[in-house]
């Protein structure tokens, strides 16, 4: 079950600081502070959806066939990669988004809200005909915090090379990491998205499976290990993908395969990152943060915050468990909002 996570200790926040000068692990003043970091070309991006989420609270889930009534329903903005761009504006990062805006109601409320955020969509044909709404997600955030999701999918899973070869060569250039998420690599829209980092090696690529982690094909797979790309991923869903019992196994087991860092979280037992070592022969090394429980208002949207604000430390120069800590705290930051 996913738990929502915070820094266990004050001090890791502090050596998160003292260690990195650039000022990954404090908060951005202000509106004014992320729009003048945003006018410098971001190194990072974002490549995935934007969502409606419908957020359904419930006693329980129901049993098939049965009728239930929520205690409340709240409707936000959603999706992989305007969560993990929030959660990077909270550290200071500027994070591009790359998630394309449809046609229909959902993309509608998504223009109103991006706009409101002063966030920029991907620059897809607008006056396309065949251009799908926007995909959505329903909710259902039992007492604890634990979410059940049912994903309708939209124009986030119909990826273009031409929506790539429409940005402008200098902010592709300035890139040196991006995001992206396994509901879009797993459909037909993955080979473009795979293709732009093919095309563009200086970009670190940062993989975040999902609840899709077994459903991306062995060929894809094959693309994102020729990649080098960093995995974000939490405990089920690296068992899960294994065949391991525990995530610590998982991770090590991963890190082998792949030749690659894998971040795992790992609810009230904190993050881990499994570190390749140089000589192939030797193991992976093992960072662990550690965190302390809260009490979880929901769970919706924490692994996406958790990778943004990772990536964002991790890509500004901190050391993998002051990224760790700082992403354990926009975490659970996200768990109360």
């Amino acid at each position: 079950m996913e738990r929502a996570m915070q820094s266990g200790t004050p001090e890791a926040g502090r050596a998160a600081e003292t260690n990195n000068p650039t000022g990954v692990g404090r908060s951005v003043a202000g509106r004014a502070d992320v729009k003048a970091a945003a006018a410098v070309r971001p190194a990072l991006a974002a490549i995935g959806a934007v969502m409606v989420d419908i957020s359904f609270d419930v006693a329980r889930l129901p049993r098939s066939g049965e009728g239930i009534v929520p205690a409340g329903v709240k409707t936000a903005l959603g999706g992989c990669a305007l969560n993990a761009v929030a959660a990077a504006r909270k550290v200071g990062c500027p994070m591009r988004l790359l998630a394309p805006l449809g046609s229909g109601v959902f993309a509608s409320i998504v223009r109103d809200g991006l706009r409101e955020a002063d966030i920029e969509p991907l620059a897809v044909d607008a006056g396309a005909a065949a251009n799908p709404d926007n995909g959505a997600c329903v909710c259902l955030v039992e007492p604890d915090g634990q979410r059940t999701m049912i994903t309708v999918p939209g124009i986030e899973r119909c990826f273009e090379k031409a929506w790539f070869d429409a940005l402008a060569p200098a902010d592709v250039a300035a890139l040196r990491g991006a995001l992206a998420c396994g509901y879009e690599l797993e459909t037909a829209g993955g080979d473009a998205i795979l293709g732009f980092f093919e095309a563009h090696p200086h970009i670190r690529m940062f993989y975040a499976p999902g609840p899709r982690v077994c459903d991306v094909s062995a060929d894809r797979l094959a693309r994102i290990r020729s990649l080098s790309a960093i995995w974000h991923l939490n405990d089920q869903e690296i068992c899960a993908f294994t065949g391991a019992p525990d995530p610590r196994e998982a991770g090590m087991a991963l890190a082998w395969e792949y030749r690659a860092p894998i971040v795992v979280t790992a609810g009230a037992d904190g993050s881990y990152a499994f570190v390749p070592a140089a000589d192939a022969d030797a193991p992976a090394r093992i960072v662990h943060v550690p965190t302390k429980p809260i009490e979880p208002v929901s769970t919706v949207g924490a692994g996406d915050a958790h990778l943004g604000a990772f990536a964002a430390a991790w890509s500004q120069g901190a050391a993998w468990e002051d990224a760790l800590a700082v992403a354990n705290r926009i975490a659970a930051e996200a768990c109360l909002a």
